[in-house]
């Protein structure tokens, strides 16, 4: 936020007035949707969700089944309420024979000697336990089905690694119909205390109508298989990491997190543990808080499978219950905080209102408290690759830089983008970063937002970069240096608020225009297309500056040695009219006002208006001559 939008802030708080000449639109009262400036067009849009989820049914009944029979690993249950016979077999694969013991509706996997793997079929209103000790074991599962409302459906006490699996072609469920555990209860439907891998060629489902999901101590890693978690709180949480190979994961979480780590201390191999790891798969996220919340790294890169990634947060969810502070602090591991600058309620990966960046500066003022971002971290997000939609209620990328890891490193607050196709929606910053932000690849679409890039630096050297904001486009918060680098790629801006703007207060190097092309449209009336605190700096590529002509347009033209690297002209844009800049740029205009329009790069640019084109436009209306 530049000097003069805190002078805003406090004239509008001393007179007591909704709004005065230099605010910028800020949020309706509709949901803290972004509110549309006046004449501006339409600024910003939702993202909309086609996908159709196919949630089985649950047998709710009262049962009661009672083993009555077993021969040679089929045992047979009979439900004394409704007469029901269900059988469950069990099989040897390979390793440790006969290592199993059956007690009532428990089957408990034990005195395992060497790595083994058992399959199960059937259905059991009970629950299973697997104690491998020191050894790598595996159950795979060929149409099974588990159900428990007494106890966790399956707990892992032991195992070097325990991998669970769905046979090819079958379909296999886990159902939690427990009520709500308790503090010393174990809350997911699948519980690990070791490493746990899920996978196979077919399907799992695994619903938990009061708890959790899938939750290990350790490392939780996926792959191949078709896997459904439908749950009230966290979907997937492996506190040391999460790692998703391949498959197609669809994650519901109604109260809670989509994708969690908690711990960020070093292992004693010097692992660093609280990363999220997705490498492949087609994944569907449905969150009432996070979408992806990592205690260190979020990393996103293809590896042999393609990524997909779509997460809807919050209210964007259609999935999304009443969230309350208890039950978030319960969510969180830990107690929620008082941001260090008096901001409210935030969670440990900078949720809520709290933070050295949050409070009055969010722009969403109907946000909880608690955090509904789509992809955090509090360490660093870093994406190379894949399909990846978010439509958040918060932030749509986030990463922090408070306090200290457990590691006892300070977290770098970094969010890097070196490819990928990314479309997000946020109700506050598309994209924030408590320190950094570099993009030098791929394709960022930014729908809609209240800041579209915020960062205490921006870096852009490449990639494809279109941001729709109700606020700034972009917003560098560095108070000194260059807070924001344009050296490559092309960008397209259309905001509410000013279109660059840069904090910093060093002469000239607020902002360094050095490369790519870029087409900066702001509507705001006191703001403009480009705004630094002490002037900018450029010395290449291709810059279109379009604002309203009069309050504080003119910072668009102060540039070091403005007359020998640029051209300016006064005119009337209509909307889906056409701006031109003879020799640069054909530009459609999606709003209707009379505009101070800059060109960096041709000092002696002819540039006028017109009501049609021979051009072939971009997606944002844009011709590059």
């Amino acid at each position: 936020m530049s000097f003069k939008k805190i002078i805003c802030a406090l004239c509008c708080a001393a007179l007591c007035v909704t709004s005065c000449i230099a605010c910028s639109p800020t949020v309706s009262p509709d949901r803290g949707r972004p509110n549309n400036p006046s004449s501006s067009g339409n600024i910003g849009g939702d993202i909309p969700d086609n996908n159709d989820v196919d949630i089985p049914e649950i047998d709710t009944a009262a049962h009661n089944f009672a083993l009555i029979a077993q021969s040679n690993g089929v045992f047979t249950y009979k439900c004394s309420h409704c007469n029901k016979q269900e059988t469950v077999t069990i099989t040897c694969e390979s390793g440790t024979q006969n290592a199993y013991a059956v007690d009532g509706n428990t089957i408990t996997f034990e005195t395992v000697t060497e790595k083994s793997a058992y399959n199960i079929s059937g259905s059991l209103h009970g629950n299973i336990v697997i104690d491998a000790g020191d050894c790598k074991f595996e159950l795979s599962m060929s149409g099974f089905s588990v159900s428990s409302d007494t106890d966790c459906p399956v707990t892992i006490e032991s195992g070097d690694k325990v991998t669970l699996s769905a046979k090819k072609s079958t379909q296999n469920y886990i159902f939690d119909l427990r009520e709500e555990a308790g503090e010393s209860d174990i809350s997911p439907a699948v519980y690990a205390k070791c490493d746990l891998d899920i996978q196979g060629k077919g399907s799992l489902f695994v619903k938990s109508v009061n708890n959790n999901g899938i939750h290990t101590k350790k490392d939780l890693n996926v792959k191949n298989l078709a896997l459904q978690v439908d749950c009230k709180d966290n979907a997937l949480k492996g506190n040391d990491g999460v790692a998703i190979e391949s498959g197609s994961v669809v994650l519901i979480a109604r109260t809670g997190d989509g994708i969690k780590t908690t711990n960020s201390d070093v292992s004693q191999k010097g692992n660093q543990r609280g990363n999220i790891t997705i490498t492949g798969g087609d994944i569907l996220i449905y969150a009432a808080c996070d979408g992806i919340a990592a205690a260190h790294d979020v990393q996103i890169n293809q590896d042999a499978a393609d990524v997909t990634l779509q997460i809807f947060t919050d209210k964007y969810s259609k999935y999304s219950e009443q969230v309350s502070a208890v039950s978030q602090n319960v969510a969180r591991q830990g107690p929620l905080f008082f941001g260090p600058n008096g901001g409210g309620m935030g969670g440990p990966t900078g949720g809520g209102m709290g933070g050295p960046n949050g409070g009055q500066n969010d722009g969403n003022t109907d946000k909880g408290d608690h955090s509904t971002k789509g992809i955090t971290a509090a360490n660093a997000v870093t994406i190379a690759a894949g399909n990846i939609t978010v439509s958040a209620y918060d932030d749509g990328i986030h990463a922090d830089n408070d306090g200290t890891l457990e590691s006892g490193a300070s977290p770098l607050g970094n969010v890097t983008v070196s490819g990928g196709s990314l479309t997000l929606r946020s109700n506050d910053d598309a994209i924030h970063a408590d320190n950094n932000i570099v993009i030098s690849g791929g394709s960022i679409n930014v729908v809609g937002s209240h800041e579209g890039i915020e960062g205490k630096r921006v870096t852009i050297s490449g990639g494809d970069v279109s941001v729709n904001s109700s606020e700034d486009g972009i917003n560098g918060t560095a108070k000194s240096g260059t807070a924001i680098t344009i050296s490559g790629g092309k960008l397209y801006i259309y905001a509410g608020g000013d279109g660059v703007d840069s904090n910093s207060t060093t002469q000239y190097e607020g902002i360094v225009f050095s490369g790519g092309t870029s087409v900066i449209i702001s509507l705001g009336q006191a703001d403009s297309s480009i705004d630094t605190e002490r002037g900018y700096k450029y010395t290449g590529g291709y810059v279109i500056g379009i604002g309203k002509s009069g309050g504080m347009s003119s910072e668009s033209k102060n540039c070091q040695n403005f007359g020998s690297v640029g051209s300016s002209a006064t005119l009337s844009l209509q909307k889906d009219g056409y701006l031109s800049v003879a020799g640069v740029a054909t530009i459609k205009m999606p709003s209707s006002f009379n505009a101070l329009v800059v060109c960096l790069g041709k000092t002696n640019a002819s540039i006028s208006s017109a009501t049609s084109t021979s051009y072939s436009l971009d997606k944002n209306g844009v011709y590059w001559n």
